[in-house]
């Protein structure tokens, strides 16, 4: 297991782990978590607008299920608030105005692959369950649509 964590006037907290372990010679896993609160630059009208707060945890699981077959699932997961200012313009006076706030950013993938592999230096892999996700829907579409996912 690794942790660290500290602090400081710009960067005001942070902290992180990881750990590891496998499971006989076929079965590995890591998990881990980070996060991190920073403080506003400084800025000559003295408003702190741009701080920042961000949390991110993850897993990767490798299985050897077979000489044959693999599998790996991994995931990640991450939520942020960034400050930031934004020039909203009109044609109406005041023509201009700085507007400050805070942008929310969230997300999450998940990645499974399975490979066979054939014995005469050939193998098939399956697309990726991400390459899915990549094209647009998010795993709460994708598994709606697959019928997987729970409720009404």
């Amino acid at each position: 297991m690794l942790a660290s964590a500290g602090s400081g006037n710009e960067e005001q907290g942070f902290g992180s782990f990881r750990y590891g372990a496998g499971y006989g010679d076929n079965l590995n896993y890591r998990i881990y978590g980070m996060g991190f609160t920073r403080g506003p630059e400084y800025h000559q009208d003295g408003q702190n607008f741009d701080d920042w707060r961000a949390a991110q945890a993850g897993f990767r699981i490798d299985w050897t299920a077979d000489p044959r077959d693999t599998l790996t699932v991994q995931g990640d997961l991450y939520t942020e608030e960034a400050g930031e200012r934004v020039t909203a313009t009109s044609y109406a006076p005041p023509y201009s105005e700085n507007v400050n706030g805070n942008a929310d950013l969230s997300g999450e993938n998940l990645l499974a692959r399975w490979t066979r592999d054939f014995g005469d230096g050939s193998d098939i892999q399956p697309p990726d369950l991400d390459e899915f996700l990549s094209i647009g829907l998010t795993l709460k579409d994708l598994l709606a649509e697959s019928g997987m996912a729970g409720g009404s």
